[in-house]
């Protein structure tokens, strides 16, 4: 469409600005998406972990020691980019695969 409108040859630059759009968008609306509650106790910031925790659930929220502690570590180097955690072999079953729609 933005072709036949404007049928220039820089009008390529109009297409690449309305895909930058949506992705300027995510950015702005994910400064205001808080950190989780123990991912926060996790690294040492315990007051800040409580009143997201209250905020969220609405009622006064504790950081326990579990809380405190890291489960596992991150992955580092190589392994980190081509083996998520997400798509560890502990959760496979709980991540959908992009090949079996509706899994």
């Amino acid at each position: 469409m933005v072709l036949n409108v404007r049928p220039e040859v820089d009008s390529w630059r109009i297409m690449l600005g309305f895909g930058v759009l949506p992705a300027l968008l995510i950015i702005w609306l994910r400064r205001a998406v808080p950190e989780g509650p123990r991912r926060l106790a996790q690294n040492g910031r315990e007051e800040e972990a409580r009143e997201i925790g209250r905020a969220l659930a609405g009622v006064p929220v504790t950081v326990t020691g579990a809380d405190r502690e890291r489960q596992e570590g991150p992955p580092e180097g190589f392994r980190a980019f081509l083996e998520p955690q997400l798509f560890s072999r502990r959760w496979r079953r709980r991540t959908p695969s992009p090949r079996c729609p509706g899994s």
